[in-house]
């Protein structure tokens, strides 16, 4: 961290901020097994997450305060940044590599990403944060507040008192994925 750069804590660690105290762009640390050797790619805000596509070839990087995943390709370490939903904070790659699901903890919702693009999400419980691909294919989804804590009095809620959740998931077509971010777009933004 340079000197005088502005910090705040982060699992125990200062990390450096911008003024709205916002995580500065991350690096991903790749270390040769071989030789030792070092190399950082830099990515987005907040890196929070990542998945190995199946063959290798491509690790994704959830940014959790750039609403973005970074696709790294592991040969020449070129990047490729997605926008993909608000707070991403977890990607789990599909058992052939054609898709990425992204863990939108912002939107309540997986985000579901083929060829570089969203194609679709998947509404969840509150605060999506791991992924899992069971033995049938299946998405398994934890979700941190679960469907909400009602041990408070109504219209108050204590931040640390979770409920979590997890759902399973089957794999959606590409229909279902469409139909679910419509979905998931009214549950985010409604009308009265």
């Amino acid at each position: 961290i340079p000197a005088g750069a502005a910090t705040a804590p982060s699992g125990g660690v200062d990390v450096p901020v911008d003024a709205n105290g916002s995580v500065l762009p991350g690096t991903l640390t790749i270390l040769s097994l071989a030789d030792g050797q070092r190399q950082d790619v830099q990515v987005d805000r907040a890196p929070s997450g990542l998945a190995m596509r199946p063959d290798g070839g491509e690790v994704a990087v959830a940014n959790g305060h750039s609403d973005t995943v970074t696709l790294v390709d592991t040969k020449t370490r070129k990047t490729k940044t997605v926008a993909t939903c608000r707070q991403p904070i977890g990607v789990l790659f599909s058992a052939d590599g054609s898709r990425l699901y992204v863990a939108c903890a912002g939107d309540n919702a997986i985000g579901i990403v083929e060829g570089g693009k969203v194609i679709g999400a998947l509404p969840t419980g509150w605060f999506p944060s791991a992924l899992a691909l069971d033995s049938n294919g299946d998405l398994r989804v934890v979700n941190i507040k679960g469907v909400g804590n009602t041990e408070q009095e109504p219209g108050k809620f204590n931040s640390r008192g979770f409920e979590g959740s997890r759902l399973t998931i089957p794999a959606p077509s590409r229909a279902q994925a469409a139909a679910g971010q419509r979905e998931v777009k009214l549950a985010n933004e409604p009308r009265f």
